[in-house]
């Protein structure tokens, strides 16, 4: 495996732990904030965040409409 691809896949994995994590009601507005930094440091953070979303909500198992391009583009703005 070459180093682009471990780190693409590492990049998934935190996407979906922050996809996993931002389901929790009881997550706080720090935690929210360094979800917001997460995504601002590469548009591969959100690419893969925004793949997971959409793969969730095909499901129909979430309501992804709050992880659209404009709800995250907005969450960052706010910060």
């Amino acid at each position: 495996m070459d180093r682009s691809q471990h780190l693409n896949e590492h990049i998934a994995g935190e996407a979906a732990e922050w996809f996993v994590r931002l389901q929790d009601s009881r997550e706080t507005e720090s935690a929210r904030g360094e979800f917001v930094d997460w995504l601002m440091r590469s548009p591969t953070h959100v690419e893969e965040f925004l793949g997971i979303a959409r793969t969730w909500g095909e499901t129909g198992a979430v309501d992804c409409d709050e992880y659209s391009v404009e709800a995250l583009t907005a969450a960052a703005l706010d910060q």
